[in-house]
């Protein structure tokens, strides 16, 4: 039989901790949770979960991009290695996941912020960012007095 090939899905390099990108460590930290980028386990309290190798690939992109607006078109071309003008919804479930397993509470996320219209930022050390807005809002307020 020689009938036409069936097209195969495009498929994903799974990240390994020799392609782990440079300034990561073994082990991160995001609040109370701890990510171990060798084996994909995410240990939060006595819970332990196993992430896939996408959602790792997508949670060491945002690390390496902290503080940074990253674009669903930026994600999609660098971590899932498609077209940016792809229409789906794969990067704001995969988003979810991280929520799910990272912040204290998913529905009002410190860590994995969404900025409207324009993509995901990280944020490693939410009290910092709190910090740094207050002292901003006094700035602006003593400001606003002269």
């Amino acid at each position: 039989r020689h009938g036409k090939r069936r097209a195969q899905a495009p498929q994903t390099p799974e990240p390994t901790s020799n392609d782990a990108p440079t300034g990561l460590t073994r082990h991160f930290q995001i609040g109370s949770a701890t990510v171990d980028f060798d084996t994909f386990e995410v240990v939060n309290g006595k819970h332990t979960q196993q992430m896939t190798p996408l959602e790792i690939k997508l949670l060491q992109h945002l690390i390496l991009s902290e503080g940074r607006i990253v674009s669903r078109q930026e994600l999609l071309e660098e971590v899932w290695e498609q077209p940016g003008y792809l229409q789906t919804r794969a990067p704001d479930q995969f988003i979810r996941r991280l929520r799910k397993l990272f912040e204290a509470n998913p529905s009002e996320p410190r860590h994995f912020i969404t900025v409207r219209d324009a993509g995901y930022r990280f944020i490693e050390n939410p009290a910092d960012v709190d910090n740094q807005t207050s002292d901003d809002d006094e700035v602006a307020d003593e400001e606003s007095k002269t």
